[in-house]
């Protein structure tokens, strides 16, 4: 298997069919990918789906997405804010600064 990821950031792609009773709810729905990692024991990538009909993201492997051949923009789904965060070193825990 390739360890290029095989679909782009903002591609539009549809959930099509998985093993997985968890990704039932979202079958045949459409979403964009907003985040990828590749998973290195699994030897498979995992995609960050943001489901149009559901509003919220969804972790989902490769070979459950379909392509659409459409894509959005980055500006569809993030508005430019940021906030700033200071993690303690020691236990990791992150906390906002204002």
């Amino acid at each position: 298997m390739s360890t290029s990821a095989g679909f782009d950031f903002y591609e539009i792609v549809r959930i099509g069919k998985s093993n997985s009773a968890e990704l039932s709810e979202i079958v045949g729905q459409e979403g964009a990918v907003l985040g990828r990692s590749y998973d290195e024991i699994e030897k498979q990538w995992w995609y960050a789906i943001f489901v149009m009909k559901h509003q919220e993201c969804w972790h989902v492997p490769e070979q459950s997405l379909e392509r659409t051949g459409r894509f959005s923009k980055r500006e569809e789904f993030y508005d430019g804010s940021s906030i700033r965060v200071s993690v303690d070193p020691e236990t990791g825990e992150g906390r906002i600064v204002d």
